[in-house]
């Protein structure tokens, strides 16, 4: 019987620290009609745009999500989620002027989801906890089985 990981916790607090920091650049850039490469917000020292912004809204949400105990995606996904965010981080951190039009052109920003990246990568790879059923501790739901009831037979007279 399978547990929770220890590394989840990590993951769960980089997911909402990114999705976090999203909501604050997009307060901070303000919302409108125009385009969300053309303002740029500040939270925690991290120029963004509104687009990178939404983008981590998104990844955070999705972290959180992978760090849970769902049994039908496993670790693969986290996994593949961390190996994107840090070639994501990557590029940031590399080419920040190139894409400053996009993202906001600040390599911190970058060297942030490499960071995320690697706490997903490491909290996916982290053994869970194994609990025999034997000394699982969990309530009893279900009560006992009650007894069948005795209907009793009427005679047609």
């Amino acid at each position: 019987m399978t547990g929770w990981s220890p590394g989840a916790i990590a993951a769960v607090v980089a997911g909402l620290f990114l999705a976090i920091l999203g909501t604050l650049v997009l307060i901070d850039a303000g919302f409108g009609a125009g385009s969300f490469t053309s303002r740029t917000g500040t939270a925690l020292s991290f120029t963004q745009t509104g687009l990178l912004a939404i983008v981590e809204i998104a990844f955070g949400v999705a972290v959180v999500w992978l760090a849970g105990d769902f049994p039908w995606y496993g670790r693969s996904a986290a996994i593949v989620a961390g190996v994107l965010a840090t070639g994501f981080g990557i590029v940031l951190a590399a080419w920040a002027t190139p894409f400053a039009s996009v993202f906001g052109g600040d390599p911190a920003s970058g060297w942030l989801w490499i960071g995320i990246g690697v706490v997903t990568i490491v909290s996916a790879v982290l053994p869970r906890r194994t609990v025999s059923p034997h000394t699982a501790s969990t309530a009893d739901l279900e009560g006992p089985q009650a007894p069948a009831k005795q209907v009793p037979w009427r005679r047609a007279g």
